[in-house]
């Protein structure tokens, strides 16, 4: 949970930070996709890294406390923003924002693939689903809550609030960002007393070639196919729920604007609460494969829904539902890349799809941005949403292809024999 503290303190707010540099909205709109694409590419390195590093217990560990020493410069930037904002040229300062911004997502990304490889081999697949569905509960929770309190301090240092409104905004982003660095720290420290899986093999290095030939013609393949098409199709309207939320909304002004806004992400967040254990439990009961049919069928209608009606009640209501959509969905693909990924692959596997979901993403974005043009109205964001929605109904014909071919094998998770959605060690391709 020291993770999600971390997300909600300082991941999050990386944003502001690029605002308190003076970047234009279009450099502030990169913040995330591009240096994730661009950690994305060094994230190749891990399954080369894994054993060199002593195991993947260590390298987890490592890589989450290089993620923790990145804080360092970020407070750096955000107590030298009032001199950079009048003294340093907007490109420069943007440059310099999105290598340290990279460096923070490169320290995550590299550490992900080993992370799921690791988890995979400790937990039986019996209990995988439910697990996840717990986990998944209380680190939403726990992010909701840091966000809510990130938000509440720099509402209090932007003298809005009684206790703190003499300490600049710039100052507050320093205080948060190293409050979240510590809670990276904790968390690299308990990553580093995770059991070591015993004769844990060495990753298998898989060529991006032999990785393509496999898209449509092997089981994974087909399922990473899947999620990278999903991914696209999300993406395409879901970078442009906020400025439709923050532009398009109707209010008195802007600090009913702000509540609004403020409640409809708390209650896209307990849509996220709700739903990953009672999805964890129905991939136990049917199977991956069935679950992520009702997952994603969930998904398609949720960019509509913001067109039905202005009224906060449907507004809350149709952001509760997207967010249970997404959270069953993320834990559904979850499971896919257990149940459909050699244990001995899944750090060389995993490290290529990323940055190809990385690509997915960004693409979809891109092609949103192109719909809505540069100054979006109504109909412009009616247009995205609609074929966002298209796209994803479209996806489900790739979905077809998973289902019946093999979703309930017998499979292997480090010789202990297990029925139903696992981990396929060794399955024949």
């Amino acid at each position: 949970m020291l993770y999600t503290v971390m997300v909600g303190l300082g991941q999050e707010f990386l944003p502001k930070l690029a605002v308190e540099l003076g970047l234009s909205d279009a450099a502030v709109g990169l913040i995330v996709p591009l240096p994730m694409l661009l950690a994305a590419v060094v994230q190749q390195a891990s399954p080369f890294l894994v054993m060199p590093m002593g195991g993947y217990r260590r390298f987890v560990a490592w890589t989450a406390g290089w993620q923790a020493v990145t804080f360092v410069p970020l407070v750096l930037l955000c107590l030298a923003s009032p001199w950079l904002k009048s003294s340093v040229e907007p490109e420069l300062r943007a440059v310099v924002l999105y290598l340290m911004v990279t460096l923070f997502w490169s320290g995550a990304m590299l550490g992900a693939p080993a992370w799921m490889a690791q988890v995979g081999m400790m937990i039986p697949a019996r209990i995988l689903p439910r697990y996840f569905g717990r986990r998944t509960v209380l680190l939403n929770l726990t992010l909701l809550l840091s966000l809510l309190g990130g938000g509440w301090l720099l509402r209090q240092a932007s003298g809005s609030g009684a206790w703190l409104g003499q300490m600049p905004v710039h100052v507050m982003l320093a205080v948060m960002f190293t409050l979240a660095g510590i809670a990276r720290v904790g968390s690299a420290y308990y990553l580093s007393k995770y059991s070591e899986v015993p004769d844990a093999p060495p990753p298998t290095i898989v060529p991006p070639g032999r990785l393509i030939e496999r898209l449509g013609r092997t089981h994974d393949g087909r399922a990473m196919t899947f999620m990278l098409a999903m991914q696209a199709a999300m993406w395409l309207s879901f970078p442009f729920f906020s400025p439709y939320m923050l532009r398009q909304i109707p209010v008195a002004d802007e600090q009913e604007r702000t509540m609004v806004f403020g409640g409809l992400l708390a209650a896209f967040f307990f849509g996220k609460m709700i739903a990953p254990e009672l999805t964890g439990r129905l991939i136990s009961r049917v199977g991956v494969i069935p679950a992520s049919w009702i997952a994603s069928v969930m998904l398609v209608p949720v960019p509509l829904l913001w067109l039905v009606s202005d009224s906060l009640v449907w507004l809350i209501v149709a952001q509760v539902f997207s967010g249970a959509a997404l959270a069953s969905y993320e834990l559904c693909t979850m499971m896919m890349q257990l149940a459909h990924v050699r244990e001995r692959e899944r750090a060389s596997v995993l490290a290529q799809f990323f940055l190809a979901i990385q690509a997915a993403g960004l693409g979809g974005a891109m092609a949103g941005g192109m719909l809505l043009g540069g100054s979006p109205g109504r109909d412009d964001y009616a247009a995205a949403f609609g074929v966002s929605a298209a796209a994803r109904a479209g996806c489900l014909l790739l979905l077809l292809r998973l289902s019946g071919s093999g979703s309930r094998r017998r499979v292997m998770v480090r010789g202990e024999p297990s029925t139903g959605e696992g981990i396929a060690s060794e399955r024949r391709r």
